[in-house]
């Protein structure tokens, strides 16, 4: 992939900006504080998901979303994608070309984004990042410099070598859960076989309940059908008692509503004698009641003439108020019309003062604008003496490189010749490293593989003989169905000499030592003619039984001891499959080492040649050429930049011509400067006397046109103020209609309170005179239902006494009593049946749940057997895992080893040294024989060793081959810089390298420049 485009907004300092790049190296250049790291982070944060601060703090200040936009071209596909984030919870990833969204959401961008990056499943991609695609500013070489248990803390976790121990581990996890499960399966078999002792008891148990119950169902069939009779008998008696209490009921309520009729009759005689006396109070108060109503229409309306009277006064108030702001506003503009001829007067001895202000002022612009040429004539004098300065400093210096160059001719070809030997030697020393490392992995592996059949001869051994002790057991397994046979017998017999031992010792508490037979309960003729007892009889058969049954007893224990010999032998034969598997399985993987270790032995027999000697002689041969060789090529460069320096004097020649003219053309405007100054500060002096006399005519003019405007508005005013003086007459003659309103009000009130409790009265007692007719009806209705009432309550007294002839009470008592004794016993026996019912189903429930747990104690058995096959092979694999981790590693080493040590050749142009990144991660340079850790290198060597192993780990650890170099020269000199530049610049297997730097090192040695600046948002060069 390669990134082609970031687009920022709101983003730290940049408010939007867009940068575009290519393929190759790019220097991103500018000042510190620019934004050129932000561009990296961008891209980290958007395509990594990695940011070393909140969202908010990568927000611009300020704003309330920001975003970032990297598009970049996919080497799946050739296709290019746009990776959209911002500072909120939008996250998508969208197709240019198709123009939809293929991924939204974090976890789908990342994994969208993990396929196409090429990264393997469980890397841990921030640790990648920091390690190397974009290592943080000043950390370049940091982990390197730590010690070996730091080292190995930074590194093991990107390269997953903790992963097969941790995998080792978690299966450890595993095992101990399935010998968990064997236990639980054992205890669950130990628990079947103690249930299943009672199995042939509760059958018979079940057997015995089942008798029970029929028994119970029978008895309680007849105590229903007796009961059903006595239920008919007791309903008749029911009805005749319901007659009784009935018509007593009846009787009772007809008593009740005779008592009422006559209670409402005597209400309702009360109430007509007071409609009576209302209907006389109504009579005596109509005169009154009249007059009061003709006092209270009086007051209504003088109550309307009042309202108009406070109406005519209040607008009487208005009109005065409005009259004395009319006069105050006619006073106002009298006085702004005097203030107006005055402004007037004014105005034209002041304009003479202004035309001279107008003339300076025109004067004062001249002067400012030829005196800002003339200081502007004398920035640019002194900056041409700068530029000349500086032309004469490089036509001194170009003019010493060229003398320089010329005396290098020849030096390209000499450069080419021995750069074709050199590339030879180092072909050729590079093949022998190669084989060199290669023998010894190669050397590592046969040890490994060595072990490994070893450990396969041991296991192989070790399975044969435990199939030969599976074998001889499966002769005991053999017998296992004659054993269960045997085992079931014997059972079978021990219950049912249980249950007869049970039953005569019942029999022999029940008839305590009698001669009564327990079935017939009859003397038994048999026993007696013979003389003997129940309790000897039963005694000498209870004596035989319990021998007998403690002797298959014994029996059945050994029987039992025997077939769990014989199932241990069926399981040891089951796992023969498993264990004739396994060998055969050892078998094959002891043939593969055996294999790999004679392939390694060919591959070691065709490197037989290479040797350190010849590695040495290499090695000083190299340094040699490449001593020359840098040279020949220094002075080839030198050499080739004659002409640009040549054709750049004579520019410089020619620029420095130009400039001196124009200087001295400068120079004659920038004398005038001082006489400029001096007439400026005079005119200024002016102008101050003079008071500004344009800003005071310009408020006289003002007042002064407002006079007309004024005489209008006093006109207007003054007709105002006569109108309102004629409206306070007109309310005048009004007011004077209503002076006798106040008096007559007074007489017609006093009129209303006089006849007021009349009034009260008359309407009391009409709302209760009104009623009389209707008072007289009820009454007369009332009489005649209280007499009905009567008679009513009469005649059900009577019924009632015939009801009560009809019926027995001690009869209807005594039936009811032996309808409940009935009832009673069908109960106990209904109840007597559902527990011997509850006890049949009790029993066939265990007995099936007993059938269930010989079922899952077969299940049991299979599932342990599983379970102990599955243990085997989980301790296989674990083993395995612990022992892959290490290799692992170490090809993982050997291969970034040989990417790393490629990189660094190519970087540094030097084949006579070799690079090596070792187990404990410490990065080695072998030169001439001897090895120097990391910490004993120089500076330029360490930045060039942790380059040469970060890129190799990118390499090999994903598909990316994009990297970022933050400030990758921070405090090196100006040579260890350069030096860095050109070496970061030789670097060919990479779609794109970044280089962030405040200073010009790398502008001649990358391939493109991208510009950064504070007031841009950038520009790609």
């Amino acid at each position: 992939m390669h990134v082609t485009r970031v687009e920022l907004e709101n983003i730290k300092s940049y408010e939007r900006g867009s940068f575009a790049f290519e393929r190759g190296t790019t220097a991103i250049v500018g000042p510190n504080g620019a934004g050129k790291t932000t561009i990296l982070e961008a891209i980290a944060w958007t395509l990594f998901d990695v940011l070393d601060y909140s969202k908010d703090d990568f927000l611009r200040r300020g704003a309330k979303r920001g975003s970032a936009r990297v598009t970049f071209q996919d080497d799946l596909d050739e296709r290019l994608y746009l990776v959209y984030r911002d500072t909120g919870s939008g996250y998508y990833v969208y197709d240019v070309e198709l123009k939809m969204k293929l991924a939204t959401g974090k976890a789908d961008v990342r994994k969208w984004l993990d396929q196409h990056l090429g990264v393997e499943p469980g890397t841990d991609l921030r640790a990648l990042f920091r390690s190397a695609i974009g290592v943080p500013q000043g950390l370049f070489t940091t982990d390197f410099l730590q010690t070996p248990t730091d080292r190995k803390k930074s590194f093991d976790r990107l390269l997953k070598v903790e992963e097969y121990r941790d995998s080792a581990e978690a299966l450890g996890d595993t095992a101990g859960l399935i010998r968990e499960r064997i236990a639980e399966a054992r205890g669950r078999i130990g628990a079947a076989e103690a249930q299943l002792a009672r199995y042939e008891v509760a059958v018979e148990e079940h057997r015995a309940a089942s008798a029970r119950a029929g028994e119970l169902s029978a008895a309680l069939s007849a105590f229903r059908h007796e009961t059903e009779e006595r239920a008919r008998v007791v309903e008749g008696l029911d009805e005749a008692e319901r007659r009784v209490l009935e018509s007593r009921a009846v009787a009772d309520r007809l008593e009740v509503e005779r008592d009422s009729a006559a209670r409402r009759l005597r209400d309702l005689q009360a109430g007509l004698e007071d409609a009576r006396r209302a209907a006389a109070l109504q009579r005596a108060t109509l005169e009154d009641f009249h007059a009061h109503l003709a006092a209270a229409e009086t007051l209504r309306g003088l109550e309307a003439e009042r309202a108009e009277r406070d109406r005519l006064r209040a607008e009487g108030a208005e009109a005065a108020r409005q009259t004395a702001s009319a006069e105050a506003d006619a006073r106002r503009l009298q006085d702004a019309l005097r203030r107006a001829g005055e402004a007037a007067a004014s105005l034209a001895e002041i304009e003479k003062e202004v035309s001279a202000q107008e003339e300076f002022e025109r004067e004062r612009e001249r002067l400012r604008d030829l005196l800002a040429q003339a200081r502007a004539a004398s920035e640019r004098l002194a900056q041409f003496d700068r530029e000349l300065a500086a032309l004469r400093k490089s036509h001194s210096e170009l003019s010493k490189r060229v003398r320089a160059a010329e005396g290098f001719a020849g030096a390209q070809e000499r450069a080419d010749k021995l750069e074709s030997e050199r590339m030879g030697v180092e072909t050729r020393l590079s093949r022998l490293e190669q084989s060199l490392t290669s023998r010894g992995h190669l050397t590592r592996q046969r040890h490994e593989a060595a072990r490994e059949a070893e450990r396969l001869r041991r296991s192989v051994t070790a399975l044969e003989r435990e199939a030969r002790e599976f074998e001889q057991a499966g002769a005991a397994a053999a017998r296992l169905g004659e054993l269960e046979d045997r085992g079931r017998d014997l059972n079978d017999q021990l219950a049912v000499l249980r249950a007869t031992i049970k039953r005569d010792e019942k029999a022999s508490e029940r008839i305590g030592g009698g001669i009564l037979c327990p079935i017939l309960d009859q003397p038994c003729k048999n026993l007696a003619e013979e003389g003997r007892t129940f309790d000897e009889y039963l005694g000498e058969q209870l004596k035989s039984n319990r021998v007998r049954f403690s002797k298959v007893e014994r029996e059945a224990e050994a029987v039992a001891l025997e077939l769990r010999a014989a199932r241990d032998a069926e399981k040891a034969a089951a796992r023969s499959e498993t264990t004739r598997a396994r060998l055969a399985h050892e078998r094959e993987l002891l043939a593969e080492r055996e294999a790999a270790v004679a392939a390694i032995d060919a591959e070691l027999g065709k490197l037989v040649d290479a040797s350190e000697t010849l590695r040495d002689e290499l090695q000083a041969e190299m340094s040699g050429i490449d001593m020359v060789w840098r040279t020949a090529r220094e002075e080839a460069i030198r050499y080739a930049e004659l002409e640009p320096l040549r054709a750049r004097v004579r520019e410089i020649e020619e620029e420095g011509k130009a400039k001196r003219e124009e200087r001295e053309l400068v120079a004659a405007a920038a004398g005038a400067e001082a006489a400029l100054a001096a007439d400026a500060a005079e005119v200024e002096r002016r102008l101050r006397g003079l008071g500004d006399p344009r800003a005071r005519a310009a408020a006289l003019r003002l007042e002064a046109l407002r006079e007309p405007e004024l005489r209008h508005e006093s006109q207007l005013a003054r007709e105002a103020l006569e109108a309102l003086e004629r409206q306070a007459l007109a309310l005048e003659k009004k007011l004077k209609k209503f002076e006798r309103l106040d008096a007559d009000w007074a007489e017609a009130a006093a009129r209303r309170d006089q006849t007021a409790r009349a009034h009260r009265e008359h309407l009391e007692a009409a709302s209760l005179a009104s009623t009389l007719p209707e008072r007289e009806r009820d009454a007369a209705e009332a009489e005649a239902r209280a007499a009905q009432a009567l008679a009513d309550a009469e005649r059900a007294r009577a019924e009632h006494g015939h009801a009560l002839g009809l019926y027995d009470r001690e009869r209807h008592a005594a039936e009811r009593g032996a309808l409940a004794l009935a009832r009673e016993r069908a109960a106990a026996t209904a109840a007597q049946l559902e527990a011997a019912r509850e006890r049949e189903e009790s029993l066939a429930a265990e007995v099936a749940r007993l059938d269930e747990v010989r079922e899952s104690m077969r299940e049991e058995l299979r599932a342990r057997e599983r379970l102990e096959e599955l243990y085997a092979a989980t301790d296989f694999i674990r083993d395995t895992l612990r022992k892959a981790g290490p290799l692992v590693t170490e090809s993982y080493l050997y291969n970034i080893s040989i990417d790393a040590n490629l990189l660094f050749r190519e970087i540094t142009g030097e084949g006579g040294r070799a690079l090596r990144w070792s187990k404990d991660y410490d990065i080695l340079l072998e030169e001439e024989g001897h090895e120097r850790s990391f910490i004993n290198l120089s500076g330029g060597e360490q930045m060039v060793a942790a380059l040469s192993v970060r890129l190799a780990l990118l390499k090999q650890l994903s598909d990316i081959r994009v990297a970022f170099f933050d400030e990758p020269t921070v405090n090196m000199d100006a040579e260890r810089r350069e030096r860095l530049a050109q070496q970061i610049g030789q670097v060919r297997d990479f779609d794109q390298l970044f280089v962030i730097s405040h200073d010009d090192t790398f502008e001649q040695t990358v391939d493109h420049v991208v510009s950064v600046t504070r007031e841009q948002v950038g520009e790609a060069a």
